[in-house]
């Protein structure tokens, strides 16, 4: 969608505020094909906290079952009205594409598209309608026109063009959050044995190679690496890496002040994590 060079250079990064809170329950019961009297029930059970009964007059309970669900119900009609609106166009036996494309993941989407006005004066306003239709309404904050290379963070990944190639990375808030947590895990666990920690870290470390690296599992090993030695700067003073060509093998060495603490093979960690 984004790799080709005629690929669309325009991202309309969409928000929606409040997506499960604010779907409007008239709209839900006139559309979504299924019991109406079971669907009303669902709607208006409403919660209890504090021994309170709390009503619900929109949205969809955060954590039912039935929740994600009616909210792609809710958003479903979003790709077909943009095909309706911005159709391939024949002209002189070529065909004219105007590259207007949604991808979607739940409440989360982009839609590409050719310039920035198309999407800014065209797109956004077809698109704000249908939520509001919905009793939706985008983020301002959060939603805006960004050009590919400049890049853009989407479920995770940052997504960026560099001199006509993509780039799919971790997003840097996402890596402040994985180094959060194992630096407090690391310093919760200063009195403990090196096993104990590794043992810890090890699941935490794994969860973020396998989300980081699902994009192209040839980054796996990269992003292990990078990981570790991260988590070892955070937790030791110096790391130093060793090679031995005779023995084909690669050692990170690891020291904290004149104290040597251990030899990890690199070759060893990765097979791990294989």
């Amino acid at each position: 969608m984004l790799s080709r060079k005629d690929s669309a250079t325009w991202v309309l990064e969409g928000d929606i505020r409040g997506c499960f809170d604010n779907i409007s329950h008239e709209w839900l019961l006139a559309h979504v094909p299924t019991d109406k009297e079971v669907l009303h029930k669902w709607l208006k059970a409403g919660f209890m906290e504090n021994r309170t009964l709390f009503p619900t007059e929109a949205g969809t309970p955060q954590g039912g079952i039935i929740s994600p669900t009616l909210a792609n119900l809710t958003l479903d009609g979003l790709e077909p009205l943009l095909k309706q609106h911005f159709p391939r166009k024949y002209a002189d036996g070529k065909t004219i594409c105007p590259k207007i494309h949604l991808i979607r993941y739940a409440d989360d989407f982009i839609i590409t598209g050719t310039t920035k006005d198309v999407l800014e004066n065209e797109v956004r306003p077809l698109v704000e309608q249908f939520l509001r239709d919905r009793g939706l309404q985008f983020s301002p904050e959060k939603t805006c026109v960004t050009h590919i290379e400049q890049g853009f963070d989407f479920l995770g990944q940052n997504l960026r063009k560099f001199d006509g190639k993509l780039i799919i990375q971790p997003a840097q808030k996402n890596t402040r959050v994985f180094l959060d947590k194992a630096r407090k895990l690391i310093r919760q666990n200063r009195g403990t044995s090196q096993t104990d920690l590794i043992r810890q870290l090890n699941p935490v470390i794994r969860g973020w190679v396998t989300v980081s690296a699902q994009v192209s599992l040839s980054l796996r090993s990269l992003v292990l690496m990078v990981t570790a030695v991260m988590i070892i700067f955070m937790l030791l003073t110096t790391v130093e890496l060793v090679t031995a060509p005779a023995q084909r093998q690669c050692y990170i060495s690891i020291t904290q002040g004149q104290r040597h603490i251990k030899i990890l093979r690199y070759a060893d960690l990765l097979a791990y994590y294989a």
